[in-house]
């Protein structure tokens, strides 16, 4: 069970709509200083779009606590301007159109070109937009916790007898943005995650583990099939190349499989050591095979060497 407290957090004023409007376009660099210190002295983020966007995620506890994760000016600038861009006009008033920092924002802000695919990918975009849907529908009130490993976090979304139950999305200090479906204070089933080191994983749960789904990792790879203690097991790998291997992995690592090159073309198959081809087949462009039996051409060799020794 999740215990949850509720220490005050800020909220943007409506009661002052026309100034908020106006703002916008005016507000000082001064604001800025409502962010992590270490972006003060950042030029990247002084210009007035990013400094209304940092006044608007410092002033919301889950949007406050992802930028204060981005390491450096260049990262801190593309979180703003992916935020800028998410939020959009905003909602249209009686004054105007009022900015406003979401779940859903703060989610989508936290992608880049490398976890985005995921929301397009053909065996992921159906279950990216069901969970999107349904946290967009899901109230916005902040509820502040602990999570397991006793970092500060907040969650936003449906509630039942004070606890996460229903549709939702969690945020903790470390910058993780996870939304899906809660059961009892506890993911249950499918979940869409992004974090700034791990990459981004949409997929199913169990026992709080990913259990069959796609990673999008911060480099460029992309795994997607069957997952066991965090580690794909069976399933594909596609590399920023295009390159691709589909089969059996140990702990993430090639183990049995077949290794398709970015053209299409399978360059080899067999069983893999140390992420190694070591007993199979190699394909080359003319279509000449070559078998691989490493231990028993290291068997042959040390036969080899016994024998002269032997002499």
């Amino acid at each position: 069970m999740i215990q949850l407290f509720q220490p005050p957090f800020r909220r943007l004023a409506c009661a002052f709509m026309v100034s908020f409007v106006v703002i916008a376009a005016v507000v000082p660099t001064q604001a800025f200083s409502q962010t992590p210190s270490e972006f003060a002295n950042c030029e990247e983020v002084k210009d007035p779009d990013s400094v209304f966007q940092a006044q608007l995620c410092s002033a919301h506890v889950g949007c406050n606590m992802v930028l204060k994760v981005q390491k450096t000016c260049t990262r801190a600038k593309q979180f703003l301007t992916r935020l800028k861009d998410s939020i959009g006009e905003g909602t249209k008033g009686f004054f105007g159109y009022r900015k406003e920092v979401t779940p859903e924002t703060i989610f989508e802000a936290s992608l880049n070109d490398k976890t985005e695919t995921l929301s397009k990918g053909a065996e992921t975009k159906a279950l990216a937009e069901t969970i999107r849907s349904g946290v967009q529908k899901a109230p916005s009130d902040a509820h502040p916790f602990k999570d397991q490993l006793g970092r500060g976090a907040v969650y936003y979304g449906e509630m039942k007898s004070g606890m996460f139950d229903g549709y939702g999305t969690t945020v903790n200090s470390d910058g993780v943005v996870i939304r899906g479906f809660f059961a009892t204070g506890n993911l249950s089933g499918a979940r869409d995650s992004v974090s700034p080191n791990a990459g981004r994983f949409l997929g199913e749960f169990e026992n709080n583990m990913p259990s069959r789904g796609a990673l999008a990792a911060t480099d460029g790879r992309v795994f997607s099939g069957k997952f066991n203690e965090g580690f794909l097991q069976s399933g594909k790998l596609i590399r920023p190349d295009g390159s691709r291997f589909e089969g059996t992995f140990d702990k993430g690592v090639r183990e049995r499989g077949e290794e398709y090159l970015a053209n299409g073309r399978l360059a080899e198959e067999g069983r893999y050591e140390n992420n190694a081809l070591v007993v199979g087949k190699r394909f080359d462009s003319s279509g000449t095979v070559t078998e691989i039996d490493i231990p028993r051409d290291r068997t042959m060799a040390a036969n080899a060497a016994q024998e002269t020794r032997d002499r």
